[in-house]
């Protein structure tokens, strides 16, 4: 780590090349995602647009739960007890791979709604069923700020809690890369607390820029308390921003000094 807390620039371990059993592996880790996850999302796009999400939250659950096993991925959770279930709240989480929303799911019972970007709505089945939940899309148009906050807004105000990924990019360290603190300002002006939120593990699972996924990892949810927000002022901002990456980074940082011990 640099003096400012920024994360090393080069990932601290380079992703080995697949051995021949690890390619034969990470081959039938895709197909067996690939046929478990397909019909699912294809089901759950029909259900989220005929009945309420709390129905469909609890049939997200087993879609998950074998979607992770399928890929070989051993989950663990470790939630504080004082996020509140019945309180909507806006989870801040390190952004690893394709996974990262899933990871959570089944960590909490809040119907977490994340947001992707308006491009991948256009990708089949996938983009499908993110219209149909009602995914936030992001893209490059400006003045996509306000419409954001009213569409998390309203989100909020029906009993959703949001997603986000603060970091703005997949990580290719392994490590959390600095906050953008654009979140945090919206989660102040909609008076909703922060939860962050550190996976562990899936960096093994899969890396951004690689296809290869390596079955057999122990994925861990870190789910911590929650922060307030309400009635910070722009100046007290920036401190919830370091306190929330400190605590981001904790279980993180401690997963690479064990792994080299």
């Amino acid at each position: 780590m640099s003096r400012d807390g920024a994360p090393p620039k080069r990932p601290d371990e380079p992703e080995p090349p697949l051995t021949l059993a690890q390619q034969a592996r990470s081959a039938a880790a895709w197909a067996a995602g690939a046929s478990w996850g397909v019909p699912w999302m294809l089901g759950l796009t029909a259900g989220h647009r005929l009945l309420p999400w709390r129905w469909m939250r609890a049939l997200e659950v087993p879609f998950v739960w074998g979607l992770l096993r399928a890929v070989g991925a051993r989950m663990h959770y470790h939630v504080d007890p004082a996020v509140d279930p019945r309180r909507p709240c806006m989870f801040v989480q390190n952004h690893v791979n394709h996974f990262d929303f899933v990871v959570l799911h089944n960590a909490v019972p809040h119907f977490t709604q994340g947001m992707n970007l308006q491009k991948h709505f256009r990708y089949p089945v996938y983009g499908w069923f993110m219209r149909a939940r009602g995914t936030l899309a992001v893209g490059d148009a400006p003045g996509q700020t306000e419409r954001l906050r009213r569409e998390m807004a309203a989100e909020l105000a029906a009993g959703r809690s949001l997603l986000v990924f603060p970091e703005g990019h997949r990580t290719r360290t392994g490590r959390v890369a600095p906050l953008r603190s654009g979140v945090f300002r919206l989660a102040r002006d909609l008076g909703v607390p922060v939860v962050p939120v550190a996976v562990v593990g899936t960096y093994d699972l899969m890396r951004k820029g690689s296809l290869a996924i390596r079955p057999g990892r122990d994925v861990h949810v870190h789910v911590f308390a929650p922060r307030e927000t309400a009635g910070l002022s722009d100046a007290e901002l920036p401190a919830l921003v370091q306190e929330v990456h400190r605590t981001l980074s904790g279980p993180v940082d401690a997963w690479w000094t064990a792994r080299r011990g």
